[in-house]
């Protein structure tokens, strides 16, 4: 369930960066990180800190909970609510 989850805030993590025009390198520049980091970070490779996830939401100029919102509405996201749903599990959602 972690390697899900992770996926999932990597899949949102690159598509806040890809939509803001920034390379993982100038996303890790903003945010103070290295860029292999951003990268293991967008491949589910990495777990993160609470700061780490504010440092990347400030130089996104987004909140952190965009990381959960649009993570709902990834590929990954939604093929683990059509999993829950078919298990009867409740949604993150829920």
């Amino acid at each position: 369930m972690e390697l899900k989850r992770r996926l999932a805030f990597g899949a949102t993590l690159r598509h806040l960066r890809t939509e803001a025009g920034l390379s993982q390198e100038n996303l890790g520049r903003a945010a103070g990180l290295e860029r292999a980091y951003v990268g293991h970070l967008e491949n589910g490779r990495r777990n993160l800190s609470l700061r780490t996830m504010w440092q990347l939401a400030d130089a996104l100029h987004v909140t952190p909970d965009q990381f959960f919102l649009a993570s709902l509405n990834t590929p990954t996201g939604a093929a683990e609510r059509r999993r829950r749903a078919t298990k009867g599990e409740p949604s993150q959602r829920d």
